[in-house]
């Protein structure tokens, strides 16, 4: 009787279970980890420090009235995974000494009740874990809190607020001089997130929606408060740019528009001599419907022009830190358990098959005799 050698014996009955194994390492733990080496450090060329903001943008924590029953726990699991294995890359590639987040944290927090919101902060809190060290600053977008399609409830406002107080101090940034502003484009509330003082000669304003492309009351206060914006909302990268109301006119809507690709670093110099930049960043969750996600990535440089710091102005080098796609690893999940039931039914069907024409034999040859 002639003998199967070991490996063919493991190729015919494992190949497909060690494949499955293989690609689930491959998706999980080493394609994620190449991928991240691959990302820009954005390092200063001339060795000075600078200030370094990590951008989460819209993860929209999926809540748990707007998935099918029995896939919403796997659905929310997946993508609770996927944010927090591409935050802790992005953390520690990025070395923050601030992270923002751009808003729209939550899917459902508007529709949610209470204890939703606080089902899914503590799986915020978990996903996001970071360095007590790290400044934090949270902005509230239209999910969390209404604004585009609903009315921004106070109650909802203040509920977000309380859960997320926002901790930043410029003075530590090595940032003297520049002050930072929240805007809510949907019902035109302006807020200061430092504490005001004299020197203040340049400000950073955040924005859950796009200010510049916006309307003409949001373009108006963009060129009275802030000389370079932070948005997101679309779920995409885009760097605009625009003159101030001084040199284009006050009733000018005229701005540049450029997509932040794979590989890009849009660096410019921010100041109240230069056009107003806005930096746009794309969502970090593979749930928006978009091909790519990912964090942006900031650095901020003083740069004084005269000794008095009069003339203050900020290098700024920005780039988004491109997480790998997800929906291409569940589909090739998917092909991988097809092939596996497949092989299962085939040899169910074989052994009974076989268990048949056997048993057939065995009585013919009992009928024979």
């Amino acid at each position: 009787m002639r003998k199967t050698s070991p490996l063919r014996v493991l190729t015919k009955k494992s190949f497909v279970a060690y494949l499955a194994v293989l690609l689930l390492f491959w998706n999980e733990m080493i394609y994620p980890f190449i991928h991240s080496s691959l990302w820009d450090t954005l390092t200063e060329e001339d060795g000075l420090q600078a200030a370094r903001i990590l951008i989460v943008a819209d993860p929209q924590l999926i809540g748990y009235r707007n998935e099918p029953a029995l896939i919403g726990p796997i659905a929310r699991i997946d993508s609770d995974r996927y944010l927090s294995r591409g935050f802790f890359y992005a953390l520690r590639h990025g070395r923050p000494d601030v992270i923002l987040f751009l808003g729209d944290l939550f899917d459902e927090g508007v529709e949610g009740s209470d204890e939703e919101f606080e089902l899914t902060l503590q799986r915020f809190d978990s996903i996001f874990a970071s360095y007590k060290s790290v400044q934090k600053v949270y902005l509230a977008g239209d999910n969390d809190i209404g604004g585009e399609g609903e009315y921004v409830i106070d109650s909802r406002r203040e509920r977000f607020r309380k859960r997320f107080p926002n901790t930043l101090s410029m003075k530590d940034l090595g940032l003297r001089g520049v002050a930072v502003d929240e805007m809510n484009v949907f019902n035109g509330a302006l807020r200061n997130l430092t504490a005001a003082s004299s020197d203040d000669k340049l400000s950073i304003m955040l924005s859950h929606a796009p200010i510049i492309r916006s309307s003409v009351a949001a373009r108006q206060a963009a060129d009275r408060h802030s000389d370079l914006i932070l948005s997101a909302h679309d779920h995409t990268a885009w760097s605009y740019s625009r003159e101030r109301a001084a040199a284009a006119g006050s009733s000018s809507s005229t701005f540049e528009r450029t997509p932040i690709d794979r590989g890009t670093v849009v660096e410019a110099t921010v100041g109240r001599t230069q056009r107003v930049l806005e930096l746009q960043s794309p969502t970090c969750s593979y749930r928006m419907g978009v091909p790519d996600m990912g964090y942006g990535l900031l650095t901020l440089r003083r740069i004084d022009d005269e000794a008095d710091g009069s003339k203050l102005q900020l290098q700024a080098r920005y780039t988004v830190l491109w997480l790998p796609g997800r929906y291409p690893q569940l589909f090739s999940y998917i092909v991988v358990a097809v092939w596996l039931l497949i092989l299962v039914a085939h040899r169910v069907l074989y052994a009974g098959l076989r268990s048949i024409v056997l048993t057939r034999n065995k009585n013919v040859k009992q009928n024979i005799v």
